[in-house]
């Protein structure tokens, strides 16, 4: 290990690392590429045998591909195209980004064949099946590869922040908690001179704010900084624009963290005025389109009707199992808010007894403190005695959420979407009931992935809000693989 680390802190010194990240990206996404090839074309001969007569022999070896050099070289070019070797983005984005990048790789190799008269060393399906995997294996090998280079600090990029307030801890707790990213946090500047010497508590880890922000030059020389990121909202527009100019001249790469939390942009576009020297951020709502609802109660119905086989079967196991441990009905049965304000009946598996409300109510006049718990985020953390020994299970778990399958085919709820709020809480969500109303509520949603019930009642208007706001198939898709990693580890469930 230390003779490696030898050798990569020499080759640091003979290339820039950023080179030779890209060479190790370009071999990772070559092999994608053949390996995807490879599996289609064994994925086509094998159904070759398992349909007889349905479909035509493969009449070339694999080995015909590696002739064909343009169709990894298209690939490359494209994927280089898109700044996808050079840029440092979240998982999720990048993935996204790859998908549609393969997509219309997959359609231009297609014509070439087409045009090309290649059909007959081509064969349509292997092309298709590449297609289909390749949008599975690319990302998934480059998460691999970059989790792996980034876990022994390998070709991270240093990065030293300006501003040590609120903004710039919670964008490097951000920055640093995204593994994918391969950032390393040096420390912090701060004009604030009490804050000088402290240590900043990122992520279980200390970092030290060196000192003013009018050092920063001898600073980045000092630390080997290759990133800063700007984190002072309190800075006019002309002030900023100063410093990043300054700070330019020093580094690779200058982030500036623009004080717009809150506010959606995840399918903004930004545009540019170059006669004004202006920029604009054009801000799109995805869920005023209706052409987007239809979307979505597609994409609802496509992934209920296709995990059916496997639901069906739990929820009536399930259902045993509550009749077996408690008196009482299967189903729990409540008016909740829905599109528009309007009320639906929201179906659960009953975890709590059938007096509940009167076990409650007892409950918090004997302990005062769970009645300010309950007031703050309406629910009771640890024990709650409402709740029978098969119901802490299903809740533990979100099993109670799944008779919910129903209301999705209905129309009444999403698979992903805000919470299903009361009727009681409608009054305590003012402002925000107008956005949140606008869709159908989820089984999940950012809400569940964020903290679920530790988050206290406002916070789950705001996450809501930005869910609305930033909507797109790809969210929920990111939402709904998330969900099942925070039900395993049970995060914020009780």
């Amino acid at each position: 290990m230390i003779v490696l680390c030898r050798v990569y802190n020499i080759l640091m010194k003979i290339f820039k690392g950023n080179i030779i990240l890209i060479i190790i990206l370009m071999f990772a996404d070559l092999f994608s590429f053949y390996l995807s090839l490879f599996l289609a074309y064994e994925i086509r001969y094998i159904l070759f045998y398992l349909l007889p007569g349905k479909l035509v022999p493969m009449s070339f070896p694999f080995s015909s591909f590696i002739k064909m050099w343009w169709m990894p070289t298209i690939t490359i070019v494209l994927i280089w195209a898109t700044n996808l070797y050079t840029k440092r983005l979240p998982f999720w984005i990048e993935a996204s980004n790859l998908i549609k990048i393969l997509t219309l790789n997959s359609v231009l190799i297609f014509a070439m064949v087409s045009l090309g008269k290649l059909l007959d060393e081509v064969s349509r399906g292997v092309l298709i099946l590449f297609w289909l995997i390749s949008l599975f294996l690319f990302p998934l090998i480059r998460l691999a590869v970059k989790l792996t280079l980034f876990n022994f600090d390998f070709f991270k990029e240093r990065i030293l922040f300006l501003g040590a307030g609120k903004t710039a801890k919670d964008s490097a707790s951000g920055l640093i908690s995204d593994k994918y990213l391969g950032y390393h946090l040096v420390g912090f500047l701060d004009d604030d001179r009490e804050k000088w010497g402290n240590l900043l508590e990122i992520c279980g880890k200390n970092y030290k704010v060196f000192g003013g922000i009018v050092h920063f030059k001898k600073f980045v020389k000092k630390l080997s900084i290759s990133t800063i990121i700007i984190a002072i909202p309190s800075l006019d527009a002309q002030s900023s624009s100063k410093l990043v100019g300054k700070v330019q001249l020093l580094v690779n790469k200058v982030i500036v963290v623009p004080d717009f939390k809150g506010v959606a942009l995840l399918n903004s576009e930004l545009l540019t005025l170059f006669d004004q020297r202006l920029f604009l951020i054009s801000i799109k709502n995805n869920l005023k389109s209706k052409i987007n609802q239809i979307i979505k109660r597609l994409f609802d119905l496509a992934l209920c009707l296709a995990a059916s086989w496997l639901i069906i079967p739990i929820i009536i196991i399930i259902a045993l199992l509550i009749k077996r441990d408690s008196k009482g009905p299967v189903f729990f049965i409540q008016e909740r808010v829905g599109k528009h304000g309007k009320p639906f009946k929201c179906i659960k598996f009953r975890s709590m007894v059938l007096n509940s409300d009167e076990v409650l109510n007892d409950y918090l006049n004997k302990y005062p403190e769970k009645k300010l718990e309950w007031q703050k985020f309406k629910k009771i953390k640890g024990f709650d005695p409402r709740v029978t020994k098969f119901g802490r299970f299903l809740r533990k778990t979100s099993l109670d959420e799944l008779p919910q399958i129903f209301n999705v085919i209905k129309g009444e709820m999403s698979l992903v979407g805000p919470r299903p709020y009361l009727f009681s809480e409608v009054y305590e969500m003012q402002d925000y009931k107008e956005t949140i109303f606008l869709t159908v509520p989820g089984i999940t949603g950012l809400w569940q992935i964020s903290g679920r019930s530790e988050l206290n009642f406002n916070e789950r208007l705001n996450i809501d809000v930005w869910y609305i706001l930033n909507w797109s198939v790809w969210l929920d898709l990111e939402i709904l693989f998330k969900t099942f990693s925070a039900v395993i580890k049970r995060e914020g469930a009780y």
